[in-house]
């Protein structure tokens, strides 16, 4: 299995996605502090989720956005997924998104990692086409007898 450089366009994207999501945290701990000192002082709950931003933020660079900086994909992969999953069903809706791109980015960087040199990846099929049972010829919509076998198509 390939494991995409640390230069891949893909992996450096998934790097700044990272690193968004945390300063998304950090920004939303800063903000609920703020909201709350401008409106009296730290109330219990509101303490307790301005910690938990900072820890969340301190458990995404820990797991995630560390690896990504010297280019261990595998190993920053799934703590990417699971810390954007974790935020978005919790008070992290932004930062959760900004994850779950940066999963993806790195799931297709590993991808064109695996694909030998000079391969070109499968093409979808158009849609509105017809593949023949018979001998697996893409034909058009309109086409009602196969153009490779001559095989009666949409029946």
């Amino acid at each position: 299995m390939g494991t995409p450089p640390l230069s891949s366009p893909r992996v450096q994207t998934a790097r700044q996605l990272v690193l968004g999501g945390m300063v998304v945290e950090l920004a939303q701990t800063a903000l609920i502090v703020g909201l709350d000192l401008a409106g009296g002082g730290l109330a219990p709950i509101l303490l307790y989720f301005a910690a938990a931003g900072i820890v969340w933020a301190l458990l995404i660079y820990l797991f995630a956005y560390r690896w990504l900086r010297v280019g261990e994909v595998a190993r920053a992969k799934t703590p990417t997924l699971v810390f954007a999953i974790l935020s978005i069903v919790t008070i992290g809706v932004l930062s959760g998104i900004l994850l779950l791109v940066a999963y993806h980015s790195l799931d297709v960087a590993e991808e064109e990692a695996r694909r030998p040199a000079g391969a070109t990846p499968p093409t979808p099929l158009r849609t509105g086409s017809h593949v023949c049972a018979a001998c697996g010829r893409l034909n058009g919509i309109s086409d009602t007898v196969c153009s490779g076998c001559g095989l009666l198509l949409g029946v």
